[in-house]
């Protein structure tokens, strides 16, 4: 009697187990499953980061509820909804299973000791809107994952050791409204895409290595509050579009070598230290104000400011008199040559020196008379230091000869020191010998047409 009935208990007992591996309703609340997933996680989570050496891990791998455990909180359901950790003395790598945590919303783990990098899988974690790294000792790129965080309203990864591009899926974000990479070691461009985040109230991306120039579209950032975009290294001009972000009330762009002239719709806005100093950040950046006059000049200073392909302004001493407008010979005139100078087919005469530019010497200025003496046509432009554009420099037609003046004291010479000085000047290049080496009189004295030298 007895074994007939232990054999009907372990009939029951199978189908009991049959039925829970089939998801019949006999086996355990799905809930209790999900729950222990959960649970599971967190004692990976726990392990990974030493924590039994954590400041506080009450009720840590105890059979409390997960909600009693220190830094979580969890829903009605008992999933596990946020994860919250400032310091703790957490250790080691965020292990990749928190990307199973498919309830969290919010993920915190600030001022920690963790090192590695940030596991891909936590671009799994669909309903997270917060997802705070920051003052971490976190390498390596973030993860282009991220940007499947559809839900995300913020992220903050600062003061770590991040290296790498920005991810251009950032951009896909809808709802965020913070975005915070400051103080990091980031490089490479700013994404065009972050231009398209319609939420954005807050970005700061300061104390990277990024480069290139400020996104025009960045302009389009209707709702953003306050740009940081100081010490990196971008250049070029700052975008007017700016000016035209009705809200931005904070702006951070010193520490860039930024170029150009600070557009009008910028002034005023806060982005000032002390607060009584709303201009000190951009006033930082040397720049003038878009369509102001230039400033006064001290004595002394360079007269023609500027880039030599988009314009220059003159600036006098303040005061002078014109015979100090006479005595300006030198110059600060930065960025490239133009090639199109190279299209002036009489030119002559070219004189560049002296001036901070970059770039590299358009091949048509090869060539030119543009140098002293007059046996070394290219001396001034080799003072320059930069190399050739690559192309092989083409031949310059010569220049008409100069008609001399009526009245120069060439008119009134003797037909014997006439013959005498034409002896001594001959065609500088080949295919001019039948040229006439026409001199003329200057007030350094005799001088002849470009394209001759002494023989």
């Amino acid at each position: 009697m007895k074994t007939g009935r232990v054999v009907v208990a372990l009939i029951a007992v199978a189908a009991v187990a049959l039925a829970g591996a089939l998801g019949g309703g006999f086996g355990p609340p799905a809930q209790a499953q999900t729950d222990n997933t959960d649970r599971q996680i967190l004692e990976a989570f726990y392990q990974a980061t030493g924590g039994d050496n954590w400041t506080d891990n009450t009720n840590w791998l105890s059979d409390k509820p997960l909600g009693e455990w220190h830094g979580i909180t969890t829903d009605a359901d008992g999933r596990v909804t946020e994860l919250v950790i400032f310091g703790n003395r957490l250790t080691g790598e965020i292990p990749p299973e928190l990307g199973g945590l498919t309830n969290l919303q919010v993920l915190v783990l600030d001022g920690a000791s963790l090192t590695g990098e940030i596991p891909p899988e936590l671009g799994g974690l669909t309903n997270l809107r917060v997802l705070i790294l920051s003052g971490t000792q976190l390498t390596g790129a973030i993860p282009a994952e991220l940007g499947r965080l559809t839900n995300l309203e913020q992220l903050a990864l600062y003061g770590t050791q991040l290296t790498g591009a920005i991810p251009a899926a950032l951009g896909g974000l809808p709802n965020l409204w913070e975005l915070n990479l400051s103080s990091n070691q980031l490089s490479g461009a700013i994404p065009v895409e972050l231009g398209g985040l319609p939420s954005l109230s807050l970005l700061t991306l300061s104390s990277n290595q990024l480069t290139g120039s400020i996104p025009v579209a960045l302009g389009g950032l209707t709702n953003l509050g306050e740009l940081d975009l100081s010490s990196n290294q971008l250049s070029g001009g700052i975008p007017a579009e700016l000016g035209d972000i009705v809200y931005l009330g904070r702006l951070f762009l010193s520490g860039n070598p930024l170029t150009g002239c600070i557009p009008a719709g910028l002034r005023g806005v806060d982005n000032g230290w002390p607060d009584d100093d709303p201009d000190h950040d951009l006033d930082q950046l040397g720049l003038p104000d878009c369509g102001a006059a230039p400033p006064a000049a001290e004595p002394g200073a360079p007269c023609l400011r500027g880039d030599i392909a988009v314009g220059y302004s003159l600036v006098v001493y303040e005061g002078g008199s014109s015979a100090d407008l006479e005595a300006c010979s030198s110059n600060q005139l930065s960025g490239g040559i133009p090639a199109e100078l190279g299209d002036i087919v009489y030119l002559g005469r070219l004189f560049l020196s002296g001036n901070p530019l970059t770039g590299c010497i358009p091949a048509g200025l090869r060539g030119v008379d543009n140098g002293w003496p007059d046996d070394d046509p290219d001396h001034d432009l080799d003072q320059l230091g930069l190399p050739d554009c690559g192309a092989a420099p083409r031949r310059r037609q010569s220049p008409a000869p100069r008609a001399c003046a009526a009245t120069s004291p060439w008119d009134t010479a003797s037909s014997s020191t006439k013959a005498a000085a034409s002896r001594t000047w001959k065609p500088a290049r080949s295919g001019t010998a039948s040229r006439r080496c026409t001199l003329s009189w200057t007030e350094r004295g005799y001088r002849t047409a470009s394209g001759c030298r002494r023989s």
